[in-house]
C-alpha cells in the first residue's frame, strides 16, 4: 500500500495498522489448483535424469508433471530422505563427521518445522530419526495449502501407497 507523506510531497511504501474505526471493505480469498496448468490433479509425474548429474541429487529428487526437458516442464515437488544420524548417504567429506545429506536435511527440516536443533520429530506415538519429505513447489499454490485437502497415491509394479493429509485430525 502506498500512503501520499505530505511533509516530502512523495509517496513511500509503507504498512498501516487498522484500529477499529477502519472498515474492511473485501475479505476475498484467491484460490486455484495446486498443480502446474491450473490442474487440480497431477496424474503423472516423471524425475529428470539430469539430475543424476546435479549436485542437488544427494539431497532430492524432482518431480515434474511432464518429461523435464519438454517446454513446459516445472518442479511440481521434491521427494527427500532425511535421517538424524546420516544413515543412507555417503559423506560429502570424509574427514569431516556427520557431514551427509540425509543428515543435513534432517537438521533443516527439524529447524524449519520444529524450530529447535535438539528436537525429535514425533509422528502420532512415534519418534522418528529418519522420514521422507515431499516439499511441494512454492510456485504450485497461491498462499497456503489447505490442511486435509490432498492424498497423493503412488503405485508401482508391485506396490501401492496412499498418502493422505489428516492434519485436520491429527
Amino acid at each position: 500500500m502506498s500512503i501520499n507523506d505530505s511533509t516530502s510531497g512523495g509517496t513511500r511504501g509503507a504498512y498501516i495498522t487498522l484500529d477499529a474505526s477502519d472498515k474492511v471493505l473485501s475479505t476475498d480469498s484467491v484460490t486455484a489448483a495446486m498443480w502446474s496448468d491450473n490442474n487440480p490433479t497431477l496424474r503423472q509425474f516423471r524425475t529428470s535424469s539430469a539430475q543424476v548429474t546435479s549436485a542437488v541429487k544427494e539431497y532430492y529428487t524432482s518431480v515434474y508433471q511432464t518429461a523435464s526437458t519438454g517446454v513446459t516442464a516445472a518442479i511440481q515437488f521434491d521427494i527427500a530422505y532425511a535421517n538424524s544420524k546420516g544413515s543412507g548417504s555417503a559423506p560429502l567429506n570424509p574427514l569431516v563427521v556427520g557431514t551427509t545429506p540425509t543428515r543435513i536435511n534432517y537438521g533443516s527440516y527439524r529447524n524449519l518445522v520444529l524450530g529447535d536443533e535438539n528436537a525429535t520429530f514425533i509422528f502420532g506415538n512415534y519418534s522418528a530419526s529418519d522420514f521422507y519429505c515431499l516439499p511441494i513447489e512454492r510456485a504450485r499454490y497461491k498462499q497456503a495449502i489447505l490442511p486435509g485437502t490432498w492424498t497423493m497415491n503412488i503405485s508401482g509394479s508391485t506396490t501401492d501407497l496412499k498418502l493422505t493429509d489428516d492434519s485436520k485430525i491429527n
